[in-house]
Parts: C-alpha cells; sequence; structure tokens
C-alpha cells in the first residue's frame, strides 16, 4: 500500500511539472509529466522497469496506457 501511494505522490508531482513547463503546440502536460515520471529515480522506475523485463508479459498490463502514453511522447520530440 505503502508504494501505490508513494507512486501516486510520483505521478501527481510529474504531471504539475508537465502543467509548469508545457511546451505550446508540440507535447501536451500529460506527456511531459511521463517522460518526467520516467525520468525521476524511484519505484515506479524500477517497477516499470521490472515489468519491462519478466518474461510473463501480463505483469506490464498495469503499464500499458502510461507506455503509450510516455511512447507517444517521445515518438513526438524525436521530431523535433
Amino acid at each position: 500500500y505503502q508504494s501505490i501511494q508513494s507512486v501516486e505522490k510520483m505521478a501527481e508531482n510529474a504531471l504539475s511539472f508537465g502543467r509548469e513547463h508545457k511546451v505550446k503546440n508540440i507535447i501536451s502536460p500529460d506527456q511531459i509529466a511521463s517522460i518526467h515520471l520516467y525520468s525521476q529515480a524511484g519505484s515506479f522506475y524500477r517497477k516499470l522497469n521490472e515489468a519491462l523485463r519478466d518474461a510473463n508479459r501480463k505483469t506490464c498490463a498495469p503499464f500499458l496506457e502510461y507506455l503509450k502514453l510516455f511512447i507517444n511522447a517521445i515518438e513526438t520530440l524525436g521530431e523535433y
């Protein structure tokens, strides 16, 4: 339960960061937040990478929506 709270707090902080640093007409605050969240050392980064390395692909299921947002953000920035 405590790790869920810490991930929720990290996500809230990342979204606040995204809103403060939005890039007009390039990527959304949510996309900025997804990149920011991934780049922070912490439980979210560790859990996501554990799931991505796991041979059981079902462990990635909780992260799929996040991964779609993150990948879209990275691909969008790749154009710039």
